[in-house]
């Protein structure tokens, strides 16, 4: 149940109401993509196109969320295992990695892109381990 809680929580921040930026209409990955005002808590938006300009629209729009999950998860996964974030970067580039299929490849590596091009220094190995942290601990971390 705590686990739950956590993820819930990591979630809400991921969702939390936050004021939202005009993504750049320079770009032409942000073509039909738009980021509407909160409402009840809740940032929605609206991504279009192939895996990876759906990813950079992701990461631009959300770019300070991502940044705020990542430093939320990093803590609890530290607190739970003992292990830094590398640790679990490492993971998702040698173990999960080689299992991604190319349309989420290109997906995840849009979404660095995107929080990339908006100043939040995250890589492809980061946005990975955050995709999947409730598999890294407990079920990886015990394996390993």
């Amino acid at each position: 149940m705590r686990r739950f809680a956590l993820g819930a929580m990591v979630s809400l921040l991921v969702f939390a109401a936050a004021l939202g930026s005009r993504p750049s209409r320079t770009d032409p990955r942000m073509n039909r993509a738009a980021r509407h005002a909160a409402q009840n808590g809740w940032i929605f938006v609206h991504l279009e196109g192939s895996p990876s300009m759906i990813g950079f629209q992701h990461g631009f729009m959300l770019a300070p969320e991502i940044q705020d999950s990542q430093r939320v998860i990093a803590m609890l996964l530290h607190r739970d295992t003992g292990k830094s974030w590398d640790f679990f970067r490492d993971a998702a580039k040698s173990v999960l990695w080689p299992r991604v299929e190319a349309e989420y490849r290109q997906e995840l590596q849009g979404i660095a892109d995107g929080a990339t091009a908006r100043g939040v220094a995250l890589d492809v190995w980061d946005i990975t381990a955050m995709n999947a942290w409730m598999e890294l601990s407990p079920y990886y971390f015990h394996w390993w």
